[in-house]
C-alpha cells in the first residue's frame, strides 16, 4: 500500500500529508525538508548574539548587503514570575495523567509585553496535524509580496486523491468539487475551517521547496521523526515560533501578518482555548488533531488578547480518550489567564 501512494502521490502533496498528520507524511515531506539544519544562505535565521548568564539569542534574516532584519529574540531562562503559573500547570498535568485524561500533555506561555516566557514540558514533540496549515498561510502570504497578483489567482478543485487525507474529528465545512476558488478563498477555508481539501489544493500548488522555507528562515529546530512510526514531531515551544513572527509582523509585512492573524481570530473550534477564556475575550487560535486509533492528540495555539497585552499560548497534548482531550486545553487556559491576565 505504502509503495502504490509513493508512486501515485506527487511530491508536493507530502506537504499536505504533514500537515493533516498523515503518517506518510515524514517520508515525503521532512526527508527532504527538514533534516538539513538551517544555515546561512539568503533568508535563513542564524542565532548572531548572546549573554553568558541567561542567554540571549537574536535570530535575524540574512542575505542582505547592509541590513539584517531581526525575526524574533530568545532568553534561555524561564521567567520567575511565572514560577507559580508553571507549578500550578504541573499539578494539574498530574492530576489529569493519574485520572487517564492524558498521558502526556505540555504548554507553552509567553508574553509579549515584557518578553517572559515559561515551559512545561516544552520539548515533548507531538504529531503537528493542521496546526501546519499556519506555515502554509504564511508562505502563501510571503510569496504574494513578491507577486501582487498571488492571491486572486483561480484553482479548480476536482479531487483530492484517494487515501491521502485522514477524516476529521471536528469537521466544519469544505470547499466542493467542481469549483474554482481563489488562493484568498482557500486559505480562508484552511485556516477558519481546517478544511483539509483546500489545503491539500494550496499545498499541491506551492512547492515542497516554497514551504520548507517558512522553517527554514525562522530559524525553528529541526522536528524529530519518531522511531516507532517514522512521523513528523514538533514541540510546543518550536511550534510557537510562527505565532510569535505573525505578532511581531518581523517574517510578512505588518499588513500580511495582520490579516493573517484576522483569519485565525475567525477559528470555528470552540472547544479548547475558547471554553478556557472569558467570554468575549479576543482570540486568534489554531487546533489540531491526530490518532492511530490507539492514541489520540489535540494540540491548541493562539494568543489571547487582555486589557492592551497579549499573550501566546500553545498546549498540546496526548492520551487514550480523544473526547478528554478538549477539557484539558480548557482548564489549563483557564488556569492560566486567571493568574496572568484576570482583573
Amino acid at each position: 500500500m505504502l509503495t502504490f501512494l509513493k508512486k501515485q502521490i506527487s511530491l508536493n502533496s507530502g506537504i499536505l500529508l504533514f500537515i493533516v498528520g498523515f503518517s506518510l507524511s515524514s517520508i515525503l515531506f521532512f526527508t527532504n525538508a527538514f533534516l538539513t539544519k538551517p544555515d546561512k544562505k539568503a533568508g535563513a535565521a542564524i542565532p548572531t548574539s548572546s549573554t553568558k548568564d541567561c542567554e540571549i539569542t537574536s535570530f535575524r534574516s540574512t542575505g542582505f548587503q547592509f541590513t539584517s532584519p531581526l525575526l524574533y529574540v530568545e532568553k534561555s531562562c524561564e521567567s520567575p514570575d511565572f514560577l507559580m503559573v508553571k507549578n500550578d500547570i504541573q499539578r494539574m498535568l498530574a492530576a489529569f495523567k493519574a485520572s487517564n485524561d492524558i498521558t502526556t500533555a505540555s504548554v507553552y506561555l509567553r508574553d509579549f509585553e515584557h518578553s517572559r516566557w515559561m515551559g512545561v514540558n516544552e520539548h515533548e514533540v507531538y504529531h503537528p496535524g493542521s496546526l501546519s496549515k499556519v506555515p502554509l498561510l504564511m508562505a502563501y502570504l510571503l510569496q504574494s509580496e513578491s507577486d501582487p497578483t498571488l492571491l486572486g489567482k483561480e484553482y479548480l478543485f476536482e479531487q483530492s486523491p484517494a487515501g491521502t487525507l485522514p477524516t476529521p474529528q471536528y469537521q466544519a465545512i469544505t470547499i466542493k468539487t467542481g469549483k474554482k476558488y481563489t488562493v484568498k478563498e482557500l486559505m480562508r477555508y484552511m485556516i477558519v475551517y481546517s478544511d483539509n481539501n483546500a489545503t491539500w489544493l494550496l499545498s499541491e500548488k506551492m512547492g515542497l521547496k516554497n514551504y520548507e522555507k517558512t522553517f527554514l528562515n525562522l530559524g525553528i529546530s529541526i522536528p524529530i521523526l519518531d522511531t516507532n512510526d517514522n512521523t513528523p514531531r514538533i514541540s510546543t515551544r518550536d511550534y510557537s515560533v510562527f505565532f510569535r513572527a505573525l505578532y511581531n509582523a518581523s517574517y510578512l509585512t505588518a499588513s500580511n501578518s495582520e490579516y493573517a492573524l484576522s483569519l485565525l481570530g475567525g477559528t470555528v473550534f470552540a472547544e479548547g482555548l475558547v471554553n478556557g477564556l472569558p467570554t468575549g475575550t479576543k482570540l486568534v487560535h489554531k487546533f489540531a488533531e491526530w490518532d492511530n486509533g490507539l492514541d489520540f492528540e489535540l494540540h491548541e495555539s493562539g494568543i489571547f488578547y487582555s486589557k492592551g497585552k497579549a499573550f501566546l499560548i500553545t498546549v498540546m497534548t496526548r492520551g487514550k480518550q480523544r473526547e478528554k482531550l478538549p477539557n484539558v486545553i480548557a482548564s489549563l487556559t483557564r488556569s492560566i489567564y486567571e493568574q496572568v491576565a484576570a482583573p
